[in-house]
């Protein structure tokens, strides 16, 4: 992800104790997150079989 255009960090977190895992990506634009769609179907293919269900995809805007 990182080597997208307009990727300026990924942030990986979960909690061992409930399984719960997540990812955090921020983009410089709504435009570059929406072209790195292009990235979920390898992410899919790379979780299937090791992760209960797929994650949820959300965008949320950052206030600075």
């Amino acid at each position: 992800m990182v080597s997208q255009p307009g990727c300026q960090g990924v942030t990986v977190f979960g909690d061992d104790a409930d399984g719960e895992y997540g990812t955090f990506v921020l983009w410089n634009s709504e435009d570059n997150a929406a072209a790195a769609q292009v990235i979920r179907p390898k992410l899919q293919e790379f979780f299937a079989g090791n992760v209960q269900r797929l994650r949820d995809v959300r965008l949320f805007k950052v206030l600075s």
